[in-house]
């Protein structure tokens, strides 16, 4: 099965875009575009009000990864992708779509009140570090977690 959105045209730019209009949308109070050390969009950042405060939240567009993955998909004879779709810059396309398509349905969670912003953005809420809460639950081995039973 080929990647989600992997015959997008959309430019990173204009999906980028559409994520700021959904983000303002969910009443961001700031949004940041953040560029990779070769001038590429590769995240954003964000800013909400929640029931806890204000909070403030990283969504990263890992590019690389779907680029191996397209490549893999090509690789292995998916005949829907084709060479000029595991360029890098299909990939971000791809990447960006994937991510505005998350977003959309995460706003709907918090739109039909099945979900808050924390609960949809914890991952990605950002500590005092810069870190998210993802990465420094990694970091720590997931340790602070209790471990939880299977209920069957």
């Amino acid at each position: 099965m080929a990647l989600l959105n992997y015959s997008t045209t959309v430019p990173a730019a204009k999906t980028a875009q559409q994520i700021i209009t959904l983000l303002g949308l969910l009443h961001a109070k700031a949004i940041l575009l953040e560029n990779d050390h070769l001038g590429n969009l590769a995240a954003i950042s964000f800013k909400m009000q929640t029931e806890d405060g204000e909070r403030h939240f990283k969504l990263p567009v890992d590019a690389k990864a779907c680029e191996k993955v397209l490549q893999r998909q090509y690789d292995q004879g998916d005949r829907a992708i084709r060479p000029a779709m595991t360029t890098p810059e299909h990939a971000r396309r791809v990447a960006w779509r994937i991510n505005l398509e998350w977003l959309k349905l995460q706003a709907a969670l918090i739109e039909a009140a099945q979900a808050t912003v924390v609960q949809v953005f914890l991952p990605y809420m950002l500590v005092a570090d810069g870190r998210t809460v993802f990465q420094l639950m990694q970091a720590q081995q997931f340790k602070a977690l209790p471990a939880g039973e299977a209920n069957g």
